[in-house]
């Protein structure tokens, strides 16, 4: 198919020379556009749920938006369910005001350590795959969480793929270490 190009593009006139490396340098590539960085504020949560009463949002979903940085949840007091995942995020922070919620998914981002999840008391569901946390000890700042009955650290029990499982996953008894630092989690 090779030969077959080259004859084709001598027949049309193009023969191979330094101005047709030249111009085929400058043709469009088909490599992916990359995400716009998102910031989450008033305007992107207002798009990304269609309401204009931020205290009426319950749950808000914004995966692959590039986001870098939780912030602005603060004008979202009654939100139950959260959706970052596919993100960017490398730090868990910025959701000290969401006491009501619930169900929170960060799978799939660059997250290497939990942190600043203990305002979350009605927490019940959390959600990690696909990060980077490799110490099960790091497991333990989730025990002052009384509502937490669900915690995936990998996307299913017999995730392979890195992208869907953290580093901690290859530890042999990490399931064991999880269930004994958090009793109340659900078998």
């Amino acid at each position: 198919s090779l030969l077959l190009c080259a004859a084709q593009l001598s027949r049309s006139g193009f023969s191979h020379t330094a101005s047709s490396r030249r111009a085929a340098a400058q043709l469009p590539t088909t490599m992916p556009i990359p995400p716009a960085h998102c910031v989450i504020n008033e305007a992107s949560i207002k798009a990304a749920t269609g309401q204009f009463d931020l205290e009426s949002v319950y749950k808000l979903q914004m995966p692959h938006m590039g986001i870098r940085k939780i912030e602005g949840l603060s004008l979202l007091p009654n939100l139950t369910e959260l959706d970052l995942s596919s993100n960017h995020i490398s730090k868990i922070e910025g959701l000290e005001k969401l006491e009501q919620l619930k169900k929170l998914t960060l799978a799939n981002n660059e997250i290497s350590k939990l942190q600043n999840l203990s305002s979350l008391a009605s927490l019940e569901s959390l959600r990690l795959d696909g990060n980077k946390i490799a110490n099960v000890d790091a497991v333990r700042c989730l025990e002052h969480l009384p509502s937490l009955r669900s915690l995936h650290f990998a996307a299913s029990p017999d995730a392979t793929a890195a992208d869907e499982r953290n580093p901690l996953c290859d530890h042999p008894a990490y399931r064991t270490a999880v269930r004994r630092i958090l009793p109340a989690l659900a078998a």
